[in-house]
């Protein structure tokens, strides 16, 4: 029947493409992006890969190995600013308010990022927050607490609260 197989053809308009390495986001279609990629591709694959990825109800996050997080509103996708890390990035992950972003470096070493809104500008101010843990594996942040995470280093768990280690 013509009513089913309509609904299987994929919605125009609900997935949106763009290249990070262009510093505007053009959105484009799938048939669009693939013809461009292709074009593109004849001059070589990207030498600065993207490592890690996070996104919350207000930033898509893109880490690249060079140690740039881009960083993108959304629903927009348009790119707000870049925060260099001076590392290469293995996982990154957001707080609950979209406040702070954590950093876990290839060496195990984590970094934290203040996220603060300048809204005389309209953009975001990036602060390194003075905390540094190595041999750090992996992170969770709280749920509903912007100042609470999770870090495991080796083989114990350390809770931050307000910066301050409580092991």
């Amino acid at each position: 029947s013509s009513s089913s197989s309509s609904s299987m053809q994929r919605s125009e308009g609900r997935e949106r493409y763009f290249n990070v390495e262009d510093s505007v986001a053009e959105h484009t279609n799938y048939k669009d992006y693939a013809r461009k990629k292709m074009r593109n591709k004849k001059r070589g694959d990207m030498e600065n890969k993207i490592c890690a990825s996070c996104a919350s109800e207000r930033f898509l996050m893109i880490a690249r190995q060079s140690g740039t997080i881009q960083i993108y509103t959304l629903p927009y996708i348009s790119l707000e600013r870049k925060i260099e890390t001076n590392c290469r990035p293995q996982q990154i992950k957001l707080n609950c308010d979209s406040s702070k972003v954590s950093c876990i470096d290839v060496n195990s070493v984590l970094s934290v990022y203040d996220l603060e809104d300048d809204t005389s500008s309209d953009r975001i101010n990036t602060k390194k927050l003075d905390i540094e843990r190595k041999d750090t594996w992996d992170l969770v942040w709280a749920k509903d607490n912007k100042d609470l995470f999770a870090v495991m280093e080796k083989t114990k768990m350390v809770v931050f609260r307000k910066c301050k280690a409580e092991e």
